[in-house]
């Protein structure tokens, strides 16, 4: 997955997916096991969103941070550092 291997050359703190329909949240799951499978991912914080995104999802897949909108995401994200 191309992100992940982003992630990893540039030292990512944290990697961020939106999913803009329920049928494209499968990412979201799959990047967080490749995360896990690079080894990257207790390193790494994830920040999920969009339109079908739930807080609940977000717990459910493991993800760090939910953003109800960019803003939100923005804000939630720069509290953790």
């Amino acid at each position: 997955m191309v992100t992940v291997e982003k992630a990893k050359e540039v030292g990512a703190d944290v990697v961020g997916s939106s999913a803009l329909m329920t049928t494209t949240m499968v990412a979201q799951i799959q990047l967080e096991e490749k995360l896990k499978e690079a080894g990257v991912r207790d390193s790494v914080k994830t920040m999920v969103g969009g339109a079908p995104v739930t807080k609940d999802w977000a717990d459910k897949i493991g993800a760090d941070i939910y953003g109800e909108n960019a803003g939100d995401a923005v804000a939630k994200m720069s509290a953790m550092f």
